[in-house]
């Protein structure tokens, strides 16, 4: 298990070593944003290397573990709005993503709802979409989004 930890954590990092050192791009660093997050916990919201932009997951506003279909949607809402915010800050829209990582606790009670408020987003020519289901996430979340973006333009269709 170590060993596949590792290995993500060099997979993760390698973009931007290979564009830093072949293209002399310093990685952008958005940092985060929100003032009640504990001084301990560090992170970038998004960093920006040449054209990519690699965000942070995003949990939204908190709610119950066993919260009623309502207001698991607002929480998916809020998700994919936060997201949007941090995509607009890096001047990019949905359009520009590429990629979708989800990670979600009761993944068959929550598919269909989240999948609903995910379509009100994202757009054909889709990105790669990758849903997990998850036993623990931070407490108040019950998902969490994460996205890497291009800037260099909007997707198209595979001719």
């Amino acid at each position: 298990m170590r060993r596949i930890v590792v290995l993500g954590v060099l997979v993760a990092v390698a973009p931007f070593a290979a564009l830093s050192a072949e293209e002399g791009v310093a990685p952008e660093v958005f940092a985060s944003r929100d003032p009640n997050l504990p001084e301990t916990i560090r992170y970038a919201e998004a960093v920006r290397v040449g054209d990519m932009l690699y965000l942070s997951g995003v949990t939204g506003t908190p709610v119950a573990r066993d919260a009623g279909d309502e207001a698991l949607i607002a929480n998916f809402v809020s998700i994919f709005e936060e997201v949007e915010a941090r995509l607009a800050r890096a001047g990019a829209t949905f359009d520009n993503v590429v990629t979708v990582e989800t990670y979600r606790l009761d993944y068959l009670k929550t598919f269909p709802l989240f999948n609903e408020v995910k379509n009100r987003y994202i757009k054909a020519p889709y990105p790669t979409w990758t849903d997990i289901g998850v036993g623990e996430l931070p407490p108040g979340a019950v998902a969490e989004l994460t996205v890497t973006a291009w800037l260099g333009g909007a997707r198209r269709e595979a001719e």
